[in-house]
């Protein structure tokens, strides 16, 4: 981003927090923040809950039970989903590329699996799945999939609701018996690796499709985005559009 900008890492269940973030600005007297939340899907459960919390921490509270204490708080901006944004799909078009050329076997399916919610936020009008859904989309028409090829799932399901699907699990579970032997398990929602994909996806899915007859050495998992060099010049661009007038 160059000497023009301060940035600043929030994360919103842990340290460096998004209340440290807006107290770095503070201090050097920054009064124009621009969010950009790192999921390119909507979800009020992701989101959302960024914009709650960059919010009252510009207020200088942690809550919105919190008295507002400050006389005086930054401007603030929030980058809209980019879940269809044809630099981000083409981001990943030349991250799979590039990944699927060390490969010594062609996938013959891809499973493009996404971080899950429960259905009932879904029926009240959430987008997510919808947006998850496009961004599958653009992403195979971008590949040259042939629709057979690939398919969506959502991971990360706990406690007793129901979740969308269909359930990342229980599709890696059943491509053996569909004769699928060279699985390829992508998570486009996730732009850097977590617990969620390198234990979920990489581990616990090679053993799902293992268990279930397939040759675990087989089974591939793509990185996430990262620090690809694209994914980054994408964001630049991001922001640099977004501080338009500023």
């Amino acid at each position: 981003m160059g000497p023009k900008f301060q940035v600043e890492l929030g994360l919103a269940y842990s340290e460096n927090s998004i209340m440290r973030a807006m107290r770095q600005f503070e201090q050097a007297g920054i009064g124009r923040v621009l969010i950009v939340p790192l999921f390119p899907q909507y979800s009020s459960t992701t989101t959302a809950s960024v914009y709650d919390q960059a919010c009252f921490a510009a207020l200088g509270r942690n809550s919105s039970r919190s008295p507002a204490l400050k006389r005086y708080v930054p401007a603030l901006r929030f980058v809209e989903p980019y879940y269809c944004d044809q630099g981000y799909i083409s981001v990943m078009k030349a991250h799979l590329h590039r990944y699927m050329k060390q490969l010594d076997r062609e996938p013959d399916q891809i499973v493009l699996s996404f971080h899950g919610i429960p259905k009932r936020y879904a029926d009240t009008g959430d987008p997510y799945p919808e947006q998850c859904k496009e961004t599958g989309r653009l992403l195979a028409e971008a590949m040259g999939w042939r629709q057979d090829s690939w398919q969506i799932a959502f991971q990360s399901r706990f406690g007793p609701e129901e979740w969308i699907g269909p359930s990342t699990e229980k599709v890696i579970g059943s491509l053996p018996e569909r004769g699928i032997a060279n699985p390829l398990v992508f998570a486009p929602g996730f732009v850097t690796d977590c617990l969620e994909t390198l234990y979920e996806l990489d581990i616990e899915g090679r053993g799902h499709f293992g268990a279930s007859g397939g040759k675990a050495d087989q089974y591939q998992y793509a990185p996430c985005l990262n620090d690809q060099p694209e994914w980054l010049d994408f964001l630049t661009g991001l922001v640099e559009r977004n501080v338009g007038g500023w």
